[in-house]
């Protein structure tokens, strides 16, 4: 996805891929009674027991009691005293993740400028290599150049060892509304494959478009399906950008694209969640 307003340049053979205006139209959204009781009563004739006088004689007997008998009960109360001790651990100030690759699409062009090399030392990522192209999503590609799982196939197949940042969605939702037959497990799953089970950061996309085929329903129906998906992920994890995002002005006309404080915003959003989600231990 390119910046501004050109998103995706229309391709002869790639339609679903660039969303164009002359692309098939976005899929719609496949958006008893109770009865009272009866009482009765009955009344009987009132029946006399005529009384029977028996005259006994009169014995009288006396009974001597021992004196009353006074018992003291003494309760003792013990009283236990515990003590809570609470061991206050200091703030974890380092990522786990020395080195990280990150893979963007458009979304990600302005994190260079933006200050993420620094931000990512900041939590002790000090090698950090960035794989960022306009128009990038896992499936599909613009002409000479790779998709986001080609660029982490060919960035694995160096022998990398470390961790990612999977930066790319935006794209991956407008094709889907266009009508690709790769679904979002199916880019999750070649995605996730490529990293090869190493430590994996992937961010939510956002938008607050109101129509096409990137407008926010489309982004928040990918961002929920990758969420789920990778809750069974034993390395990735869903970072939520478009929560903080959406609430923010962050974002250029086209309501897409971060603009500069949004690339900042982004950058910290990056470490900070690097620092949360793999701690140094």
């Amino acid at each position: 996805m390119r910046s501004g307003l050109t998103l995706c340049i229309a391709l002869a053979a790639m339609t679903a891929a660039c969303g164009s205006a002359d692309s098939a139209a976005p899929a719609q959204p496949v958006v008893a009674s109770a009865t009272p009781a009866s009482t009765t009563t009955t009344t009987r004739p009132a029946t006399t027991i005529p009384a029977t006088t028996t005259t006994a004689p009169a014995t009288t007997t006396t009974t001597t009691l021992p004196p009353p008998t006074t018992t003291t009960t003494t309760t003792t109360t013990t009283t236990t005293t515990t003590t809570t001790t609470t061991t206050t651990l200091p703030p974890v100030t380092n990522t786990a993740c020395r080195s990280v690759v990150l893979i963007g699409d458009s979304t990600a062009v302005g994190l260079e400028r933006a200050g993420v090399l620094g931000e990512l030392a900041r939590v002790g990522a000090g090698d950090v290599r960035l794989e960022i192209s306009g128009g990038r999503s896992t499936v599909e590609r613009l002409a000479g150049q790779e998709n986001a799982v080609e660029a982490a196939q060919r960035v694995a197949a160096t022998g990398y060892n470390g961790c990612w940042a999977v930066v790319v969605g935006a794209n991956d939702a407008a094709n889907i509304a266009a009508g690709s037959n790769a679904d979002a497990p199916t880019r999750v799953s070649r995605m996730l494959d490529a990293i090869g089970g190493q430590p994996t950061i992937w961010m939510g996309a956002t938008s607050i478009a109101g129509s096409g085929f990137w407008a926010r329903p489309n982004v928040q129906s990918w961002n929920n399906q990758v969420s789920d998906l990778l809750d069974s992920s034993d390395s990735a994890v869903f970072a939520d950008w478009d929560s903080v995002a959406s609430t923010n002005s962050w974002f250029a006309s086209d309501g897409i694209h971060p603009n500069a404080d949004g690339s900042s915003a982004m950058a910290s959003f990056i470490a900070d969640h690097f620092l949360f989600f793999f701690p140094q231990r």
